[in-house]
């Protein structure tokens, strides 16, 4: 399956919010309105945490977008791609991320067979 470049991306970036509250609330309502922008994506990034603080930020950023994501909406982990399978994200990217679009992304079921 191929991904076509989005027309807006946008990415829930934690490290610009003074609190995970902050930031969950914000990334719920931009993927609610992305929800209903046709080729958009969102992309969730927590950097600077240990691997712990890291997957639990995930796992709540997961939680947060559920709505938007079973509505459509393609939502990317910036994570491992065991963890991006494991909570059902649209697709994942690597940390760095330096190469041209398109990036190596595919839903997580089909990555995992499902």
């Amino acid at each position: 399956m191929t991904i076509r470049p989005p027309k807006l991306y946008v990415i829930a970036d934690r490290g610009v919010f003074r609190s995970d509250e902050e930031w969950l609330n914000a990334t719920r309502a931009v993927a609610g309105h992305l929800s209903k922008i046709e080729g958009s994506a969102l992309q969730i990034r927590v950097k600077g945490s240990s691997a712990e603080s890291r997957s639990n930020r995930m796992l709540q950023a997961r939680e947060a977008v559920d709505e938007a994501l079973s509505s459509g909406l393609t939502v990317l982990a910036n994570t491992t791609l065991e963890e991006a399978l494991a909570l059902e994200f649209s697709g994942w990217l690597s940390v760095p991320f330096l190469a041209p679009w398109p990036p190596p992304l595919r839903p997580a079921a089909s990555l995992s067979g499902r």
